[in-house]
């Protein structure tokens, strides 16, 4: 799997809970990179692909 983007937190708010949730993309890439590889089991890249299928992104 290719992961080129997260999810981060704008930050503590100062009550103990987090800011809003932002997909971003990963900092720190090179110029064409276009993320980093996570390798799978299969049993996961298959429920992944079911789910791409049926959900897209």
């Amino acid at each position: 799997m290719t992961v080129d983007r997260q999810v981060a937190c704008d930050g503590d708010t100062g009550s103990g809970k987090y800011g809003r949730m932002r997909l971003r993309h990963i900092k720190w890439r090179e110029e064409g990179d276009r993320g980093r590889q996570v390798p799978l089991p299969e049993v996961v890249a298959l429920a992944v692909r079911r789910h791409l299928k049926e959900y897209e992104t």
